[in-house]
């Protein structure tokens, strides 16, 4: 494979090409160190990476990663989330390990109904009464894919969108437990299932 085609497979993987991101996801499993088309392939990804990112954005196995980067999850780490008043530090002090963030929602998505009701007891026990960070907590609770908010806020906002799309993405496990269509889940992946 050359350059020229490594960037036409980028490109057509920005795109929305399904084939293509299947193509990219395959050469990069293949990874070895040292190997150039992987260095090639991973150049392709990064310069296009922009346009990509919204596309892979919340898709585990899919593109760049650091998550295969970060250290394991240890046992007990998931322990404060059964409490209100501890579940916000928890979901931070996880996010620094491998697949955490996940390893949250699901342990969130095992607790109670996450009604408004509860979700606005979350922002309250975090501290969260009203202005920019409450906004980000709940654009992220209903939006949990979308990143485009970390972008234009500071730290402390990037922090609560990250315990705001923990929970969000709960929520989404909690109804793909009660529906059964994966279209409410991921509106792609329920396209890709015939689901109308």
């Amino acid at each position: 494979m050359t350059t020229a085609s490594i960037a036409s497979l980028t490109r057509r993987a920005a795109a929305g090409e399904v084939n293509a991101r299947d193509e990219l996801a395959r050469i990069g499993h293949g990874a070895v160190p040292g190997y150039s088309l992987i260095q090639r392939a991973r150049a392709g990804l990064s310069h296009f990476g922009g346009a990509i990112a919204p596309i892979l954005t919340g898709t585990p196995g899919w593109g760049p990663s650091t998550e295969d980067d970060k250290p394991t999850l240890p046992v007990g780490a998931l322990a404060g989330l059964g409490a209100i008043k501890t579940f916000a530090p928890t979901v931070l002090r996880c996010r620094k390990f491998k697949d955490g963030e996940w390893a949250c929602a699901i342990v969130i998505a095992s607790g109670p109904q996450l009604t408004a009701a509860q979700v606005a007891k979350m922002a309250a026990a975090m501290g969260l009464t009203g202005g920019t960070q409450l906004k980000c907590f709940m654009h992220a609770v209903q939006y949990p894919n979308d990143n485009s908010l970390t972008i234009r806020v500071g730290a402390a906002e990037r922090n609560i969108i990250a315990v705001g799309r923990c929970v969000g993405r709960a929520r989404l496990l909690q109804a793909a437990q009660t529906v059964s269509k994966m279209g409410v889940v991921d509106r792609v992946i329920g396209w890709e299932l015939g689901e109308p």
